[in-house]
């Protein structure tokens, strides 16, 4: 039977240190920037990253609130040696981070708000009376519409009579007069004078 060894309560307390000589450098943790760089050298053949590249690789992470932890990530899903150049596969992907690293169900979300949003304006449907030009249309049977000089009462009609009223009369005649011969005389177009 061997004796056992008796257990005071400052043994306990005590925890195992572990020296570390000085030829031996503690297991350092490599940055996701050193990271980044090995993984560029790895993609172009032992070429380092240009000093460029990097200053327009942080920059743009920066502006596009992406970290280099989430980046190396990518890197590592997409393999830089697939692409052209290393770093034209690090800018694709700066670039297209957002839609690289977003879910289906992320990018449909985001698709529907941005469609509801941007939808074309609806538009108006053609006028019987004016053909949305504002200004009633005499119709004769066998020969083109011409213009008079009555409002029509649909939408156009208002906004193109608001928008007249507001312009010194001489001018406005002088353009709706022009106007009713450029349209009058289809076959030649006639400039438009202003009367001083």
């Amino acid at each position: 039977m061997s004796p056992k060894p008796v257990v005071s309560g400052e043994n306990e307390k005590q925890r195992p240190t572990f020296s570390v000589d000085d030829d031996e450098k503690p297991f350092e943790v490599p940055s996701p920037w050193d990271e980044l760089r090995l993984e560029y050298k790895k993609a172009s053949g032992g070429a380092e990253m240009r000093y460029q590249d990097e200053i327009w690789l942080k920059e743009q992470m920066e502006l596009r609130s992406v970290t280099p932890g989430a980046l190396i990530e990518l890197v590592r899903q997409n393999q830089l040696c697939g692409f052209h150049s290393p770093m034209a596969g690090l800018k694709w992907l700066v670039k297209k981070f957002r839609t690289k690293t977003q879910s289906a169900a992320e990018l449909e979300a985001a698709a529907a708000s941005t469609a509801i949003q941007c939808s074309p304006p609806r538009e108006n449907p053609r006028c019987e009376k004016c053909g949305n030009s504002g200004r009633i249309l005499d119709r004769v049977e066998g020969r083109r519409p011409t213009i008079t000089d009555q409002y029509c009462d649909c939408r156009m009609g208002g906004d193109l009579e608001a928008v007249e009223r507001r312009q010194p009369n001489a001018y406005s005649e002088a353009c709706r007069s022009a106007f009713r011969n450029d349209v009058d005389q289809h076959s030649e177009v006639v400039p438009i004078s202003i009367p001083n």
